[in-house]
């Protein structure tokens, strides 16, 4: 069967990202504001103008997203999926895992048109795939979002056998917006 390559992350180290970028983003904010505290002579810390104040934010933003941009490359894994003998083997971070259709309690797939969240969840392990193109996501390229879609394309006739399909889409959803839960039949 065909093997499908990306690059992605899996949920703990987007969990880390998000922590280390929020960090990075608290304590350059407050050290801005102060440096220009002590720079200016001002008497007291509420003298500062409001626009230093989100001046120092924006600041602090953008350097805590180029950060994230660079550190979402450095922290990204290859991942491989290959569905053979009702069995989808995944491959990542130097860990191998079989996991057998039958054991498969739900899929959700969830995205936009920057961004997958892939969750198989069985009775035993969840395994949570995150591919994003966007600035808050920067772990993958459009390829790799490409790649996912083929293989969901491929696990589809499976899943329209044996689960339920549960679009969770509304109105307001935008364009692109994919919100899919399969759920196995009893």
């Amino acid at each position: 069967m065909k093997e499908y390559k990306f690059y992605g992350v899996d949920f703990k180290t987007e969990l880390k990202l998000a922590i280390i970028v929020g960090l990075i983003f608290i304590i350059l904010w407050p050290a801005f504001i102060f440096f220009y505290y002590k720079l200016s002579g001002l008497e007291y810390l509420r003298w500062i103008p409001k626009s230093v104040f989100f001046g120092a934010m924006i600041i602090a933003l953008a350097i805590a997203l180029i950060s994230l941009h660079f550190l979402g490359k450095k922290f990204r894994k290859l991942w491989l999926l290959q569905i053979k003998d009702k069995k989808i083997l995944i491959e990542y971070n130097k860990k191998k895992k079989e996991i057998n259709l039958d054991q498969i309690i739900k899929i959700i797939i969830n995205g936009g048109s920057e961004l997958r969240y892939f969750t198989i969840i069985t009775s035993i392990e969840k395994i949570k795939i995150r591919l994003g193109t966007g600035v808050l996501a920067p772990f993958s390229k459009k390829k790799d979002l490409e790649e996912i879609d083929y293989f969901t394309k491929q696990l589809q006739p499976y899943l329209n056998q044996n689960f339920i399909k549960n679009d969770r889409r509304v109105r307001l959803s935008p364009p692109g917006t994919i919100k899919l839960t399969y759920t196995r039949k009893t």
